[in-house]
């Protein structure tokens, strides 16, 4: 890959061109706004603070105008807000104007292949490649093909992720969120009607998955993890050992699919109240949180 296209520049497009830049591809970013250019470098300079790339890095320049930009794309990535209008109207001219051999990719979170690839003439060209955040310093990425692309293609992305190093996972089917954030949304309703029930406070519970569950799965992962906590001597006993345990609480969780005014204004006071100092807290160009997540990132590997 010699030359990579970012359309969007917020902190996942941002992201994004950090990361090939860092790796010694050119990126041309596409935003109309002014400052997109300098939040890249800022990613940039983050990526190379944490060991991202080595080398000479490629080149990021920031341009309005899209049709010139794709010209001699060998990668398109997408990271334009989560709205289907824009995203569907976007693919369609990305479509008629990249190369054949280009990959066209999106990072949408909430968004399926089917949804954004209506308008397209090959639906099955589009990729969904979902980063986590900070985009060059978490290694895993999410990347969803549909079943109609050759696996020869599929195989060629998923070793140009891995050139740039990261860790793809192939999530198959067509679910809105795919994996990552599904299993963040079930964990964060419940986390919510906690708070909106006063079993515990916001602070309290980021401290209990942040240095209890989380830190439990680091390495591991929540199957393996719960594989060497119960003992098992095969891992196909899990499914009847969580059915002994947690069969008593899975009919007592939280179900609501949005919070009633009640319950919001519960959670608002007690955020207010327990987290209202906290100020941003992963902006391009800021180090402490970016560094941690990249040093717990390379010793879970080391494991």
């Amino acid at each position: 890959m010699n030359r990579a296209v970012v359309i969007g520049a917020g902190e996942i497009g941002a992201g994004w061109a950090a990361l090939f830049a860092a790796h010694a591809i050119d990126v041309v970013l596409v935003d109309p706004d002014a400052d997109a250019g300098a939040r890249a470098q800022d990613a940039l300079r983050e990526a190379r603070a944490l060991g991202v790339g080595g080398g000479i890095s490629g080149a990021v320049t920031a341009t309005r105008d899209i049709e010139p930009a794709l010209a001699d794309a060998d990668w398109i990535q997408e990271a334009t807000p989560e709205e289907l209008e824009l995203k569907q109207s976007l693919f369609a001219r990305v479509e008629s104007l990249a190369p054949s051999h280009a990959t066209i990719a999106s990072s949408t979170s909430s968004l399926t292949r089917a949804q954004l690839s209506r308008g397209m003439r090959a639906p099955a060209r589009l990729l969904i490649v979902h980063p986590l955040h900070p985009v060059y310093a978490v290694p895993v990425v999410e990347v969803n093909a549909d079943a109609a692309m050759p696996r020869a293609d599929v195989e060629r992305v998923l070793g140009a992720l891995r050139a740039l190093g990261r860790d793809p996972v192939l999530v198959t089917g067509d679910r809105a969120g795919l994996v990552a954030n599904r299993l963040t949304a079930a964990l964060l309703r419940e986390a919510l009607d906690l708070i909106a029930t006063g079993a515990i406070g916001a602070a309290d519970l980021d401290r209990l998955v942040a240095r209890g569950i989380a830190l439990g799965w680091t390495v591991r992962g929540p199957l393996s993890t719960e594989i060497i906590g119960a003992r098992l001597d095969a891992a196909e006993g899990l499914p009847d050992a969580l059915g002994t345990t947690l069969a008593p609480l899975w009919g007592t969780l939280a179900t609501w699919d949005a919070l009633d005014a009640t319950a919001r204004a519960a959670i608002q006071r007690e955020l207010r109240a327990s987290l209202g100092g906290m100020q941003k807290a992963h902006a391009a160009g800021e180090s402490t949180w970016a560094k941690t997540l990249s040093r717990v990132a390379r010793a879970a590997e080391a494991d």
